[in-house]
């Protein structure tokens, strides 16, 4: 994590990461390309936020060690609650789902 970076600011581009790659790609990002895209120094640093994400019921998570298992809850219609997503990424998500 950056220096002087709060938790919750990181956790926040994650989120969006996330979201934004579904948009995209229709994919979810892997814990590596998050590190990558939030600028993270560490992929257990990914791995925590993700953890606290799916906590918080904004992210589902595969099982352990699965690739590109990060999904979107149920009833969610692309948007994060707090991280600015899409409705792009919904569309995306069931689109990949098919």
């Amino acid at each position: 994590m950056k220096t002087g970076t709060h938790p919750g600011e990181s956790r926040e581009r994650v989120c969006a990461a996330i979201y934004d790659s579904y948009a995209a790609t229709g994919l979810p990002p892997t814990i590596r390309e998050l590190d990558d895209l939030v600028g993270l120094k560490s992929p257990s640093t990914v791995h925590w936020h993700l953890q606290t994400l799916a906590a918080e019921g904004r992210i589902v998570l595969g099982e352990r060690g699965a690739n590109r298992s990060i999904t979107l809850p149920p009833g969610e219609h692309g948007s994060c609650r707090a991280c600015g997503g899409t409705g792009r990424a919904r569309a995306a998500v069931e689109e990949f789902a098919r």
